[in-house]
């Protein structure tokens, strides 16, 4: 709306250009006729004169509207871009909380799996003390076969097969922490003054 505004305001500062430039030059040819005393020429300069001078009054305030057109329109983009911004922290935040939740559901699954995984490699293992079947092929199953699974189930794509440091051994949940604090639109330099 304000772009509207702003093109009826420059389009009449054009006119008003043009208008000025025009009066210059009638007020120019009429020099000699003025210099020389002619009353239809110094009344007709009077008329110029006046004219002149709202012209350019008219261009001040149109400058001036113009000016604060352009503040207005300023303002307006910036209140745009700050509800984008507040839409784009919002669904951060809201994916950060699925994120959380899932991690926690992750980890009790993670914790149910590693219980399984523990009965099936006692039961693997009573197997291969039975001696009934060839041992290397229990031990293959035991890893090999494990990580194949974990392959075929596509969760390569999200697990690293490899021992962290003890350090870097935490459940998906440690990071809810951090989680959490998306979404929160980053402090702004006034908001710390």
């Amino acid at each position: 709306m304000n772009s509207d505004k702003l093109a009826t305001v420059n389009s009449r500062i054009d006119d008003l250009d043009k208008e000025i430039a025009e009066l210059t030059v009638r007020r120019q040819s009429l020099a000699v006729d003025f210099a020389s005393g002619t009353k239809s020429a110094q009344k007709e300069v009077a008329q110029i004169d006046a004219a002149y001078d709202a012209a350019w009054k008219e261009r001040g305030l149109l400058i001036s509207a113009m000016s604060q057109l352009e503040t207005l329109a300023e303002e307006e983009q910036k209140a745009v871009l700050e509800k984008v911004d507040e839409k784009r922290y919002a669904d951060a935040a809201g994916h950060a909380a699925a994120v959380m939740m899932l991690n926690e559901q992750i980890d009790t699954r993670l914790a149910d799996l590693n219980n399984m995984m523990t009965s099936r490699a006692n039961a693997l293992n009573a197997i291969r003390a039975l001696h009934v079947v060839d041992a290397g092929y229990i031990a293959r199953m035991l890893k090999d076969g494990t990580t194949a699974a974990v392959a075929a189930a596509g969760l390569q794509k999200f697990v690293d097969f490899r021992v962290p440091s003890p350090n870097g051994i935490r459940p998906l949940s440690a990071a809810n922490k951090f989680l959490a604090g998306i979404g929160k639109p980053p402090k702004k330099e006034e908001d710390a003054a």
